[in-house]
């Protein structure tokens, strides 16, 4: 192995060493949806071999580490990361500040990460039928170093930095072509959006993230239509993709919100997606306000991932249900980018439903963005931390 690699690879050996239950746990989830979905288990790992070249030379090596850290197949390892939108994308909810709409003049970036759960994850690694959230710090075969929040077994990212200051975070897109979509496994594409944001986070602006992940996905589109965002001390970058239809929007002054919708592409959206409307103004209220009072700050950003508004529900910020296949919250983070040093960035975690989190110290954490693995500690590594927070009922002070 050559000595770039080796890095990424000790980080996804230690990784799986501490995860060892959550990745066996969720690697079983994923196997079971897929299953569900009739597909083949065991072509769709044949397949993920065959595709193994469209994931950077860093990332392989790290499921390679991961594989091995939590004795895992890694053909099971290397499907379930290039294939995880097979069991469920992330819906999520994104929010950014930038230019004067920033307290501090600097960027700031917040993602909710919601996912649905299914009747496959049960067992002693599971809670309440939901993947396993971990915190992941790594580095690329280029030396550059990313944290960010992850599903234990996966390198992609759902909410990162990385030490050039460079965030990203992604949203599924409910549009009126997603409900007819079919997928057997000959159609099956390996373009996973957390893996993209992962490959983008590879890059040192936020347009050369950009710029590397749209011509990707227009070469071949994600399965699932969405958005992905990339935010630097400058400017940010959101890319709309569908199918057959790209497009990007930049910013570089004001705030930016995304959710379960197309705003350039907007003629997709499934008129019946309530929820993603809800938070779409709840998000750009929140930010309209504070921008009015002096600024968006950090806190406030926290503050909005624990919102309740228009629930607590699907259509709050924070996202509840009553039943495990809804899409509800099941991790958070908040950036804010360091223009003169920006490995200095800081990143906070939260690992469970973001209103129980937030208050637990045992389950968030703030990293800067040249942490190293072993800042870590194994609670946030192992799903401990996830499970201490992660709950279907609203905290009792937010209702």
């Amino acid at each position: 192995m050559s000595a770039e690699l080796r890095w990424p690879y000790r980080s996804g050996l230690v990784q799986g060493r501490v995860a060892r239950a959550a990745i066996r746990a969720n690697l079983g989830g994923f196997v079971g949806a897929v299953a569900a979905r009739g597909i083949d288990p065991r072509a769709l790992r044949d397949r993920a071999v065959r595709a193994q070249g469209r994931l950077p030379a860093g990332t392989l090596a790290q499921i390679r580490g991961l594989a091995d850290g939590a004795g895992e197949p890694y053909p099971l390892l290397l499907a379930y990361n290039l294939y995880g939108e097979l069991r469920a994308a992330d819906a999520c909810t994104v929010m950014a500040a930038l230019g004067g709409a920033s307290a501090s003049g600097r960027t700031l970036f917040m993602k909710n990460s919601d996912q649905v759960g299914n009747d496959s994850m049960v067992g002693p690694g599971f809670h309440l039928h939901k993947d396993v959230y971990v915190v992941q710090a790594t580095r690329a075969a280029n030396g550059r170093r990313i944290v960010g929040l992850s599903a234990a077994g996966a390198t992609g990212i759902k909410v990162g930095v990385n030490d050039a200051g460079v965030a990203a975070g992604s949203n599924i897109a409910r549009t009126s072509e997603l409900a007819a979509r079919r997928t057997d496994v000959s159609q099956v594409r390996a373009s996973d959006r957390t893996q993209l944001l992962r490959e983008g986070l590879e890059e040192k602006t936020a347009l050369g993230a950009a710029q590397r992940i749209l011509a990707k996905t227009m070469r071949e589109p994600t399965s699932t239509p969405g958005n992905m965002e990339f935010v630097d001390a400058a400017e940010a970058w959101v890319l709309e993709t569908s199918y057959d239809r790209f497009a990007c929007e930049v910013t570089r002054e004001g705030p930016l919100v995304r959710t379960n919708r197309f705003q350039i592409l907007e003629s997709l959206n499934d008129p019946g997606d309530a929820s993603s409307a809800e938070r779409y103004a709840r998000c750009r209220a929140l930010l309209d306000t504070a921008v009015e009072n002096g600024g968006v700050t950090f806190d406030d950003l926290v503050a909005a991932s624990s919102d309740h508004a228009n629930g607590p529900g699907e259509s709050s910020i924070c996202r509840h249900g009553e039943d495990h296949r809804e899409e509800t919250s099941l991790g958070a983070g908040v950036v804010e980018i360091d223009p003169e040093r920006p490995e200095a960035s800081r990143i906070a975690l939260a690992l469970g439903k973001p209103c129980h989190a937030w208050r637990n110290p045992e389950s968030h954490i703030e990293l800067t963005a040249d942490a190293e693995p072993g800042d870590i500690p194994a609670a946030f590594l192992d799903g401990s931390a996830w499970r201490a927070s992660y709950s279907e009922e609203p905290h009792e002070a937010l209702v």
